[in-house]
């Protein structure tokens, strides 16, 4: 579920229902002014034609000062939407790529170089190996939360802050997965029978690939993060910004002793 986010107006700063308030006040003096002028420009138009023309053009100057301000800030209002929206498409393609990659790669169980197949085979046989899977697969959580994930995906991101609350879970389920799996599979493996070769060696191809992609996700979050700022304010950003920095998982080989 989307967490629902709610943040205070600055201080100082008029509310909506206020600025609609003033927007009212000032059109309501407007038309109150046309209304009492109406009587002495038909009086004007019937005496004196060239002045009635006169107080047309004038009337459409001052409409024109009172109405451009408003339409130009508009217009601003309009070209930020599509330029946002623009935005949010070309970003979240980019996060589903990644999502994808993540599951099919590294979360998933269907490629037998991700994570679980990896430690599955090797517990085969062997009860410390297998010991360590059952306490990991005990608080096995990513795959669901997964799941739920790439549902939201299948809509599109209705604005920028959806889209960065996105980007947000998305990197703790990342960061969740590194901590609560990789890493701790690695320092529970150290105080248990050394693995095979065969299975070391998944286990660094798996590591030093899973180090790469945390690599392409800070530098895809740290570039993503200087432009969805901008527009959604830096305050509002911070309180839903992504994780931008990941921890790297050691080598699974043990330490050769010198004179062993």
């Amino acid at each position: 579920m989307q967490p629902a986010f709610s943040y205070p107006p600055e201080a100082g700063a008029p509310s909506p229902d206020e600025k609609r308030r003033v927007s009212l006040d000032v059109l309501l003096q407007f038309v109150a002014a046309v209304i009492t002028l109406v009587p002495t420009f038909l009086g004007l138009k019937n005496k004196h034609p060239l002045l009635s023309y006169l107080a047309i053009v004038l009337g459409v100057v001052v409409l024109l000062w009172i109405a451009k301000p408003r339409a130009m800030a508009l217009v601003q209002r309009v070209r930020q939407r599509f330029a946002d929206r623009r935005f949010a498409k070309g970003q979240e393609l980019q996060l589903r790529g990644l999502v994808e990659r993540f599951c099919r790669r590294f979360a998933g169980s269907e490629d037998a170089r991700s994570f679980m197949p990896i430690f599955r085979s090797a517990m085969v046989g062997k009860i410390e190996i297998a010991n360590v899977v059952g306490r990991i697969i005990a608080s096995d959580y990513i795959g669901s939360w997964l799941a739920c994930f790439r549902q939201q995906l299948k809509l599109p991101a209705a604005s920028v802050d959806v889209l960065v609350s996105r980007c947000q879970e998305f990197s703790t389920i990342v960061n969740s997965f590194n901590r609560d799996y990789v890493l701790r599979a690695q320092k529970e493996l150290g105080m248990v029978a050394p693995l095979s070769d065969h299975y070391l060696d998944q286990l660094e191809e798996f590591r030093e690939e899973f180090a790469a992609y945390l690599r392409d996700l800070e530098q895809w979050v740290n570039a993503f993060s200087a432009q969805a700022q901008g527009r959604t304010g830096e305050s509002r950003y911070w309180g839903i910004a992504p994780t931008c920095v990941f921890e790297r998982a050691k080598t699974f080989r043990r330490p050769t002793v010198a004179g062993s």
